[in-house]
C-alpha cells in the first residue's frame, strides 16, 4: 500500500473522458449538484475527483455531474494508477463509510 500513499499530480481530463463507478451508491439530487456547482464557480475547483487509470469515478460523483454543466469542459482529477480492482472498490467503500460517520 505504501505506492498508494505516493504525492499524486493532478491532471486536467475532458468531463467526457469519466464515467460514474456504476456500483455508487450516493445519489445527488438536481439542486445538490447546482450548489457544488455554484461553489466551484465562486470558490473554483478546491478538490479533485478521484478517478482510475480507465476513466471511472472513485470519488467525487457530485463534482463530476457539476463539471457536466454548462460552462464546465474540464475537471481536475486524480488518477489512481495501478490500482487493483480490489483496492478501487475498498476505496470507495471506505470513502462513503467515512462520511456516513459524520455528525
Amino acid at each position: 500500500m505504501d505506492a498508494l500513499a505516493s504525492k499524486p499530480a493532478v491532471e486536467t481530463w475532458p468531463v467526457d473522458r469519466l464515467r460514474p463507478y456504476e456500483r455508487n451508491s450516493r445519489r445527488h439530487s438536481a439542486g445538490q449538484i447546482e450548489q457544488i456547482a455554484a461553489s466551484i464557480r465562486h470558490w473554483g475547483w478546491t478538490m479533485p475527483i478521484l478517478a482510475a487509470d480507465d476513466g471511472m469515478v472513485l470519488a467525487g460523483h457530485g463534482r463530476l455531474a457539476a463539471g457536466k454543466l454548462p460552462g464546465f469542459t474540464e475537471v481536475p482529477v486524480i488518477v489512481a494508477r495501478g490500482w487493483t480492482d480490489q483496492q478501487k472498490r475498498a476505496y470507495v467503500i471506505a470513502d462513503n463509510r467515512l462520511t456516513d460517520a459524520s455528525d
